[in-house]
């Protein structure tokens, strides 16, 4: 199984104009923590492909954040199976999360639910969380409210779109395509296909449906008609906005219509594109000018060719989203414009694929999704339409777009400020589960190991001098090995606050002494550049503090963080005020910052240094035999090479 360390997000204003504060990264590990040990699950959480819930990749466990000046970066791992053996815990694994994610979701709505389900003609329906809490059967929404459904109600066209300004009247949207009805206190939702793989599993496509909803409120001459999801309905109050940050800009073309040449144009995608995408072809069709009763108007027509079946249908049947447009040559405008999905057997899908758009027919299941009809500015049109295609690239690269964001698929250009390195001051905040008593007094940890003939010793980096003496106070000297490197670089062992939570003012003990010590080993030239760790629990979770850099910064930062960073708190509840302190005392950096990616496994920050620098260990006396014998073989070894 292959692994790799990541950035999964950062506290940078990002392309949605949305900034994610540093106590938002830390409280996010913090509720995903606290909501597997109440479930009883392992850390983590399924890894999907392209946010899709369809399409699972692996495991991604979020470790902590990494904290420079420049910016915080909430850091962890994914695993990645690759055979089917690997596969399998994995599976189950996604299986349990879902389900326990679910039941945690819906739990504090199942009565209200239960009361608007017990007044409907429904039996078993499925409890269902995305925008809100709900459940979902045949025709549930539409049992309750038919006047939103039904044609005969005279607010539904034959194709089942609903008018929107209608139901705006009768609604109140909470988010794009999430619609409170109050008259029955339920949420109504825009239609499945509207999702990822056309399944209930994956978010509304929240871009075509706010770019709908604004094109249809700037021009109430313009008329709008959307397709609703007749079988969910949602209990109010648990709606909340959904967030995948992935970027899907709007693209910049030649607004003259008119001037497109006529026929059908293919365009294929690249292998980077179809893996993420699974849209093998998109198919364009302009067709020539033709006369109206009283204007000239091209019709236009697009539909995507898949490589895989959608898992929202059933059966192996390819969902495959359609538009089609009328572009009204005298006002150079767009007078009717529908978005679609044509679904096809694996047969007729087969055949599809052998055609060009024009010579294709009509071999699907045909589902309109929505409708326009009046005058529509090209801009409005694009916009929509693009957001309508959200993950499809060969919509804005046919229109001329000038690509950027997601649309480049391309190397990043190197750092103008050259290679990459560490910071001169950062900092690391781990959280996992904690899963050993806390430790009794303060303790130093043998975080250290050296295997040899079966045998294994574990010790514990302090430092030279004072810094030795100060983290020996805190070893158990029967048990522990000390290591003194004989470089002007420590990475000292990890050093465990007690009780659960631990008190602030041990925490203040050990990082006062530790900056002290610090500074002394700078004043007599034994020590440059040092990192270090404070571990702690605090409900139910191991707590790791971090720090590294140049030995004086290092000891500052330890001094401005004794009042500040309190152990008996969530880590959330003061990271922002130690990130503060941290800035203040960093100087800018010179150079990109290069993340310690081996944080994320070791779960501390290590400062690299000389392979071949000396060291010296002081051994417990039940370990001192073994080990000089090594030591001389090893000597013999180094004399010989």
């Amino acid at each position: 199984m292959r692994n790799a360390e990541a950035i999964f997000v950062t506290d940078e204003l990002n392309r949605q104009n949305m900034i994610l504060p540093l106590g938002g990264l830390v409280t996010s590990i913090e509720s995903h923590l606290a909501g597997c040990i109440k479930a009883g699950l392992p850390a983590g959480m399924p890894s999907h492909l392209a946010h899709d819930q369809c399409r699972p990749v692996g495991w991604s466990i979020p470790h902590g954040v990494y904290i420079a000046k420049d910016k915080a970066r909430q850091v962890g791992q994914f695993w990645i199976p690759e055979s089917d053996e690997e596969w399998a815990p994995i599976k189950a694994l996604i299986a349990e999360c879902r389900r326990s994610h679910v039941l945690a979701k819906t739990e504090p709505y199942l009565e209200a639910l239960e009361k608007r389900l017990a007044a409907l003609p429904v039996e078993n329906a499925t409890l269902w969380h995305g925008e809100a809490t709900g459940a979902y059967a045949p025709n549930l929404a539409a049992s309750l409210v038919p006047e939103l459904f039904a044609p005969e109600g005279g607010l539904v066209d034959k194709d089942g779109l609903t008018d929107y300004a209608a139901l705006l009247t009768r609604t109140r949207q909470i988010e794009p395509g999430v619609f409170h009805d109050a008259r029955h206190d339920v949420l109504l939702f825009a239609h499945p296909y509207f999702r990822r793989s056309l399944s209930r599993r994956n978010s509304l496509n929240q871009y075509v449906l706010r770019r709908f909803d604004e094109a249809a409120s700037n021009d109430p001459a313009l008329r709008a008609r959307l397709r609703l999801d007749p079988d969910l309905i949602g209990v109010p109050g648990s709606a909340q906005p959904v967030m995948e940050l992935e970027y899907w800009g709007g693209p910049k073309f030649n607004d003259d219509l008119a001037k497109i040449p006529s026929g059908v144009s293919v365009h294929k995608s690249t292998e980077a594109e179809r893996l993420y995408s699974r849209i093998d072809e998109t198919h364009i069709w302009w067709k020539p000018s033709e006369d109206r009763a009283d204007h000239a108007v091209r019709t236009f027509e697009v539909e995507e060719l898949l490589d895989a079946p959608s898992p929202g249908l059933d059966g192996d049947r390819y969902g495959c989203r359609y538009a089609h447009a009328e572009f009204h040559l005298g006002e150079a405008s767009i007078s009717h414009f529908d978005g679609a999905i044509r679904a096809y057997e694996t047969e007729a899908f087969l055949e599809r694929r052998e055609q060009r758009i024009h010579r294709a027919g009509k071999r699907s299941d045909y589902t309109k999704l929505f409708r326009f009809d009046g005058t529509i500015p090209t801009p409005t049109w694009k916009s929509v339409l693009t957001a309508f295609y959200r993950g499809n690239h060969l919509i804005p690269e046919y229109l001329g777009a000038e690509l950027e964001g997601e649309f480049v698929l391309a190397e990043a250009e190197p750092d103008p400020r050259g290679e990459a390195r560490l910071p001169d001051i950062s900092a690391y905040i781990g959280l996992d589960i904690a899963t050993d008593a806390p430790a009794s007094a303060v303790a130093l940890i043998a975080d250290q190991r050296w295997k040899r003939d079966g045998r294994e010793l574990t010790f514990a980096e302090t430092g030279e001098g004072q810094l030795a003496a100060t983290m020996g106070n805190w070893a158990d000297r029967t048990k522990t090995a000390l290591f003194s490197p004989g470089s002007t670089t420590a990475n000292l062992a990890r050093i465990a606050l007690p009780g659960a939570p631990a008190l602030a003012s041990d925490w203040a003990q050990v990082a006062a002494a530790l900056a002290g010590a610090i500074d002394a080993e700078v004043e007599a030239a034994r020590l440059e550049r040092v990192s270090l760790a404070v571990v702690w629990q605090h409900d139910g979770l191991a707590v790791t503090l971090s720090i590294a850099g140049e030995a004086p910064l290092v000891a500052a930062l330890l001094r401005a963080a004794v009042p500040v960073v309190d152990p008996g708190k969530a880590a959330s509840d003061w990271a922002e005020a130690f990130r503060d302190a941290l800035v203040a005392i960093a100087p800018d950096p010179d150079v990109a910052v290069a993340w310690p990616s081996e944080v994320v496994s070791l779960g501390k920050i290590v400062l690299p240094r000389p392979a071949n620098f000396h060291f010296q260990m002081r051994i417990p006396e039940d370990e001192q035999e073994w080990m000089d014998a090594m030591l001389t073989e090893q000597t013999k070894v180094d004399e010989a090479l």
